[in-house]
């Protein structure tokens, strides 16, 4: 079932000026990207708000990178030549090299996120936020656990199944 209030907090987390369909069902066990032009987001029922932040900030990244037409070219080569070894390697690596690119996004996301709320709340209290390289690198190392435990999570959830041209766990 659609979620009404999750598309415009992906908008609201995410920065974007138009709202993305969130559906929610008990038939999956992790977060999909589905489409190539108008996606949505489908997660599995029971996201704690902390895992659904970082589901959006991964899925978005997806949409922002333009994935789904890049997964889309992969799986026309694949189809052409589903007799050749190495496009299959090649589309193996693809979609492998298009889940790193948005996990690295994602945490920036977030990084950059959290760096404007604490500017915000330092500016309302009339405070300093410390900015050195030790705060910077310890921020990005406790958004990155964060990120890495939402992904255990949701892989531990996971039952392998995922459409090759949907984003999900097993991709």
């Amino acid at each position: 079932y659609k979620i009404e209030n999750a598309a415009g907090q992906v908008a609201g987390i995410c920065g974007r000026s138009h709202d993305i369909p969130v559906y929610e069902s008990d038939a999956i066990a992790t977060a999909i990207l589905a489409g190539f032009l108008r996606c949505r987001i489908y997660l599995p029922t029971g996201l704690m708000p902390q895992e659904r932040e970082w589901v959006f900030l991964h899925e978005y990244s997806h949409i922002q990178r333009r994935d789904p037409l890049f997964k889309l070219a992969a799986c026309t080569a694949v189809l052409l030549h589903w007799w050749n070894p190495l496009v299959w390697l090649g589309y193996r690596r693809i979609v492998q090299d298009l889940e790193i690119a948005c996990d690295e996004q994602a945490i920036w996301l977030g990084w950059k996120q959290r760096r404007q709320k604490q500017a915000g709340e330092a500016q309302g209290e009339k405070e300093h936020v410390e900015n050195g390289p030790a705060a910077e690198e310890a921020l990005w190392k406790e958004l990155a656990m964060q990120y890495a435990n939402t992904l255990l999570q949701l892989s531990v959830k996971g039952s392998g199944l995922s459409s090759p041209l949907s984003f999900g766990e097993s991709s």
